[in-house]
C-alpha cells in the first residue's frame, strides 16, 4: 500500500487522540473509550503504512479497525443514550444499549461479513440520537444531525467508491471520519458541560 495512506491516518489518530482527552475530561468515558479505539487503529494505520510493514502488521491493523470500530460506534450510542433519557430511566436503559453492544460485537466476530451491516446500524442509530440530545434551539439539533450523517453517508458512498479511485477514497474517507469525531465530541462536550460549543447558531 503507499506510503501517502499515512497521512489521512495520522489526520484521524490525532483527531481522535484530542477527542479522547476532551471527552475523558468531562467525565464522558463511554465515548472517550471509543475514540481511544479508534485511535489506536488510525495509529496502527499510520505505522503500517509509514513503514511499509507486512501483511503480519496489516492482519493486526484490519482486525483492530473492524472490531474496535463496532465497538467504538457501539459506545459512542452508549454515550448519547445516556444524554435522551430521563435519570429514573438512565440505569435501565444503559443495560439495554449496553447489552446490544455486546450482542454486536459478538455477532460480528462470530460471522465478519455481517460486521458492515452492524456497523451501518450504529452509525444510523448515532446520526438519529445525535439531534435528540439536550440542544436548546433547533438550528443546533439540525446542525448536530448533519454531522452525525457524515458517518453512514461516508461508509456508504466514498469508503471504496469505483468513481473516486482507490487513493482519493482512501484519504477522503479518513478526513471525513476525522471531522465526525470532532463533530461527535463537540456534541457530547456542548450538551454535557454547558459549553458553547455547539449551543449557539
Amino acid at each position: 500500500m503507499p506510503m501517502h495512506f499515512a497521512v489521512s491516518e495520522l489526520i484521524l489518530t490525532i483527531a481522535c487522540l484530542g477527542a479522547m482527552w476532551s471527552l475523558w475530561n468531562r467525565s464522558t468515558r463511554f465515548a472517550a473509550i471509543a475514540m481511544g479505539i479508534l485511535g489506536l487503529a488510525a495509529g496502527l494505520g499510520t505505522i503500517r503504512f509509514a513503514f511499509g510493514l507486512g501483511p503480519e502488521f496489516a492482519v493486526v491493523h484490519r482486525m483492530v479497525s473492524q472490531h474496535g470500530g463496532l465497538i467504538a460506534a457501539g459506545l459512542i450510542a452508549l454515550s448519547l443514550v445516556d444524554g435522551v433519557v430521563s435519570p429514573e430511566r438512565r440505569l435501565s436503559f444503559l443495560l439495554v444499549t449496553g447489552g446490544a453492544v455486546a450482542v454486536s460485537t459478538i455477532a460480528g466476530l462470530i460471522n465478519s461479513s455481517l460486521q458492515p451491516l452492524i456497523l451501518l446500524a450504529w452509525a444510523m442509530i448515532i446520526m438519529l440520537l445525535s439531534p435528540l440530545q439536550p440542544f436548546q434551539k433547533i438550528g443546533t439539533r439540525i446542525l448536530a444531525f448533519t454531522f452525525a450523517a457524515i458517518l453512514p453517508l461516508n461508509a456508504l458512498f466514498v469508503r471504496r467508491s469505483p468513481a473516486l479511485g482507490i487513493d482519493l477514497s482512501w484519504h477522503l474517507y479518513h478526513v471525513l471520519l476525522a471531522v465526525w469525531v470532532v463533530a461527535l465530541t463537540a456534541i457530547l462536550v456542548s450538551t454535557r458541560d454547558g459549553s458553547p460549543t455547539l449551543q449557539s447558531d
